[in-house]
């Protein structure tokens, strides 16, 4: 089964859109666009913004080879053959290291999809796709590069806490989901298993510091366009 084929998956290709990686014609630099743009139009629109950047550890090397198959019956429809075609793809792998001369003895794989692989990254995706609807219910915007996530949001400006809170709270509920799944956020983005929240500034300057012609910048009429 190629990738290609695997792709025609109509709920897939939603979450598929939401993926910067693995992609053909994409990158790092459609990600940026993608989410920088969504920043910059709520800016235009005289919104403020928010932007949470998650990182996951080891991400690749956690799939759960039971919760996998789960996922793909319960979200995709994938069932009989197919699923157990899947599972045989990705259990009953050993691994051993290899020091000079010395060599380890094998261990059994129990998590993980491979990596350098073609339906490796193709089983990721799949398996973090309920984490885009989890995400969005909350009403932000998800992008992913790989195992890399954004979070976005904007409000407008008098109804900033609130967004403030709502982030806190999609993140706590992403730190939950995370867990529930035997994956791992970096350890910098999370302090007694809970999500670090560093610092949220608007992308927007305060409105008292908005020059006479409200062009949103905080300049002198003789910086003005």
């Amino acid at each position: 089964m190629s990738t290609n084929r695997c792709l025609t998956i109509s709920p897939y290709t939603t979450y598929y859109r939401l993926q910067s990686a693995y992609r053909k014609h994409h990158s790092t630099e459609t990600a940026v666009l993608k989410v920088l743009g969504d920043i910059l139009l709520a800016v235009d629109s005289g919104d403020l913004s928010v932007l949470a950047l998650l990182d996951l550890s080891a991400a690749f090397d956690t799939v759960d080879h039971d919760i996998l198959p789960r996922r793909l019956k319960t979200s995709f429809g994938l069932d009989g053959v197919v699923c157990s075609w899947f599972r045989s793809y990705v259990t009953g792998r050993v691994q051993r290291v290899r020091r000079g001369s010395s060599v380890s003895a094998s261990v059994v794989l129990l998590y993980g999809v491979p990596q350098g692989s073609v339906l490796g990254p193709l089983l990721f995706i799949l398996y973090t796709a309920n984490l885009i609807c989890l995400i969005e219910s909350f009403g932000f915007r998800p992008h992913f590069y790989a195992d890399d996530l954004q979070i976005q949001g904007s409000c407008r400006p008098d109804s900033f806490h609130q967004l403030q809170l709502t982030l806190s709270t999609c993140l706590d509920a992403v730190c939950e989901w995370m867990r529930a799944n035997r994956l791992q956020l970096n350890s910098q983005y999370v302090k007694d298993g809970n999500p670090v929240v560093r610092d949220i500034t608007s992308t927007t300057p305060d409105t008292d510091n908005r020059c006479p012609c409200r062009c949103r910048h905080s300049c002198s009429n003789d910086f003005c366009p």
